[in-house]
């Protein structure tokens, strides 16, 4: 059964496209494009190169479609890499920009390399690679961190893209993603065979027809959480036709009593009907945004959960986002723990950096820079068992976005 479930994933990777299968040590990594990921980008990283080859799969019958990447999110102005179909029928792929009112220009240098495309069942996946750094100043430079990445489609056949505006398209017809493409290749996933697996997610949630929905779901942890565990790894477990719903996701602790009962909530976050009880669920136990691999925590430490004195019951919140305002999306989508009483020799925790989300955060316009500072208070230090004053500590990387 094991070589038959191995023999499977070669073939469907092989499927994703002709440069997919140049390397059984390539991991491919994959984000929907859009709400119902009819439109998909694949790609792999090739370090030694700093190259990455990179594949859109999304249904025929277009006559062009440009992906790129933008500064700050932003249809225009961006760098494209552009798929169009001449008046003969043939796909080619050229390297353009988009200029502030959303016109596009072709590249004089060309580094949308090593194209091939094909059509199979009605879906067109095609092909290339691109230098993380071009040294093209018209082309965006690939680096660590978020990246906007941006796409645009029209259906009507155009003899050349020189000059096509792409600001005219409807909100159908184009998106914007955040994602990290640079991902750690090096990264150990492998967990014991003694770990257990927790999943805390949804239940059939009717998304709404609306751009921006937080839910809000409470639990109560298991009767075997009254005992300390520990949390090895966790990872988005994303339905299917959720991929380019689900936006990022938390899971609180609600800091209580231990003894004290939570009210089982599961609705809009910021519904009036959202018990008082629920509000203490605000200490972050996982969190994850879109294109995020599995957190894995070190060998030595893990994230505690359960115990004594530790009040059972957790919340998960959704960010959906639904920029296309499309409706009968049913989700059910959440967080996997890996977890496991085999505990590790010590407790890992979070801290939370920065400032709560309101008006005073907002830049004001025409700044050539702005500062914004934040404080920690001693109360807040006090309560770190590191020696800070002394570097004697180690870190994790901490992922935000919202």
């Amino acid at each position: 059964m094991k070589l038959f479930v191995l023999t499977v994933i070669v073939v469907v990777l092989c499927e994703t496209g002709v440069l997919f299968c140049s390397s059984e040590k390539n991991k491919v990594f994959h984000l929907a494009l859009n709400g119902d990921n009819t439109i998909s980008l694949h790609w792999i990283l090739n370090y030694s190169e700093d190259e990455a080859t990179l594949e859109i799969h999304l249904p025929a019958g277009f006559g062009w479609f440009a992906f790129g990447f933008s500064d700050r999110g932003e249809l225009y102005p961006a760098d494209y890499c552009v798929l169009w179909r001449t008046t003969r029928g043939k796909y080619k792929l050229t390297d353009t920009h988009a200029d502030a009112e959303g016109v596009l220009g072709i590249d004089k240098s060309q580094n949308c390399n090593g194209f091939r495309v094909k059509t199979r069942n009605g879906v067109v996946k095609f092909t290339f690679k691109r230098k993380f750094d071009t040294c093209d100043p018209l082309d965006y430079i690939i680096e660590e961190g978020t990246t906007h990445v941006v796409w645009s489609r029209g259906f009507e056949m155009v003899p050349s893209i020189r000059g096509l505006n792409i600001s005219t398209e409807t909100r159908e017809n184009h998106g914007m993603n955040r994602v990290t493409l640079l991902k750690n290749l090096d990264a150990n996933t492998e967990l014991p065979r003694y770990v257990t697996t927790l999943d805390l997610s949804t239940d059939k949630v009717r998304v709404p027809p609306i751009e921006t929905t937080y839910w809000c779901r409470v639990f109560k942890l298991p009767k075997e959480f009254h005992k300390k565990h520990h949390i090895y790894q966790y990872e988005a477990n994303i339905q299917d036709t959720s991929e380019g719903l689900v936006h990022h996701m938390e899971i609180f602790h609600c800091e209580a009593d231990p003894d004290k009962e939570i009210p089982l909530y599961n609705g809009d976050c910021f519904s009036p009907d959202r018990p008082q009880e629920t509000m203490v669920c605000k200490r972050v136990l996982a969190a994850w945004a879109m294109g995020a691999l599995p957190f894995t925590y070190p060998e030595e430490a893990a994230l505690p959960l359960g115990g004594e004195g530790f009040n059972p019951y957790v919340m998960l919140e959704i960010h959906y986002n639904n920029p296309e305002l499309k409706s009968g999306f049913v989700d059910s989508s959440g967080i996997r723990f890996h977890v496991s009483d085999k505990l590790r020799e010590m407790d890992a925790g979070i801290i939370e950096l920065g400032l709560e989300y309101t008006d005073k955060m907002a830049i004001p316009p025409g700044q050539e820079s702005f500062s914004l500072t934040g404080y920690c208070i001693s109360s807040c230090t006090s309560v770190i068992r590191c020696r800070l004053e002394e570097g004697d500590f180690s870190s994790l990387c901490v992922l935000a976005d919202d």
